[in-house]
């Protein structure tokens, strides 16, 4: 999901919710769940092709969103924060667990669920120098929890 704001007068601005129907993100479907147990209806929605891709998109008023757009902005920010989280324990795994093989799959399964879980964490993440969210997870502690895990099998 994108989210943009743009001025619409006076003191005034529209959000547009703009979901990819061809590669739904992770928080798709947590943000229109929000919307709808809220009852929050937009003020118009339609579909369009940009930049070759099909997006489903809904405006609202800025001031009837009101404090519904941080909460918004949480359920996308979580999202990203697992995902990145998440990214970073499959590659850890990757480079450590060359003894968990294709058979032990649903071991890998559950200690990557373990480790994801366990550092899930605000305090995981960072700004890069790009100026983008990055998880934060040292090696070390990264290792450390996932010899625990094995020593408790």
């Amino acid at each position: 999901m994108f989210l943009k704001v743009e001025p619409a007068g006076f003191f005034m601005y529209t959000v547009q919710l703009m979901f990819d129907c061809d590669d739904p993100t992770s928080e798709d479907a947590e943000v229109k769940r929000y919307l709808l147990e809220k009852q929050l209806e937009p003020r118009s929605e339609w579909e369009e092709t940009i930049e070759g891709h099909f997006y489903q998109l809904m405006q609202f008023g800025g001031c009837y969103l009101g404090n519904h757009l941080q909460q918004i902005g949480n359920l996308q920010r979580e999202a990203v924060e697992s995902e990145l989280i998440s990214e970073a324990v499959s590659l850890f795994l990757d480079g450590v667990s060359c003894d968990l093989t294709d058979g032990n799959q649903q071991t890998r399964s559950g200690i990557e669920k373990q480790l994801i879980c366990k550092f899930n964490t605000e305090n995981r993440f960072s700004i890069n120098q790009a100026g983008e969210l990055a998880a934060d997870i040292p090696t070390g502690e990264l290792l450390a929890a996932y010899r625990e895990i094995l020593g408790g099998e």
